[in-house]
């Protein structure tokens, strides 16, 4: 349990040394797309989370918008700015933070409820 407790924490931390890099203006939107810096930090922290980077990559530089119902979907990829990839990042490691947070509350609970 601490192992894992320490692994996330560690993608947390490494996840704050994402940075971007503006690329240009993206052929199909004309809005500036970006891509991250240093492959390494992304690689590291795609190996903490056990995803591909090239995933990691596209969910933290693009945004992904579906529309229509059933049969009739379609999704389109909006490329994000460097400043909405930098709130994308965040957002992910406030979300493991928060799942951590409430897994930790969870044990400490139930060791509680078990001591009584």
């Amino acid at each position: 349990d601490q192992t894992v407790r320490w692994l996330v924490l560690a993608e947390i931390l490494h996840l704050g040394n994402i940075q971007f890099a503006e690329e240009g203006a993206s052929s199909s939107t004309g809005q500036p797309s970006v891509r991250v810096k240093d492959d390494k930090v992304l690689q590291n922290v795609a190996h903490c989370l056990a995803c591909q980077p090239k995933a990691l990559a596209t969910a933290l530089t693009s945004r992904s918008i579906s529309t229509g119902t059933s049969r009739r979907v379609s999704t389109i990829n909006v490329p994000l700015d460097s400043v909405q990839a930098g709130y994308s990042r965040d957002a992910l490691a406030k979300s493991l933070y928060e799942r951590l947070f409430q897994w930790i509350v969870t044990k400490v609970r139930v060791m509680a409820w078990m001591s009584m």
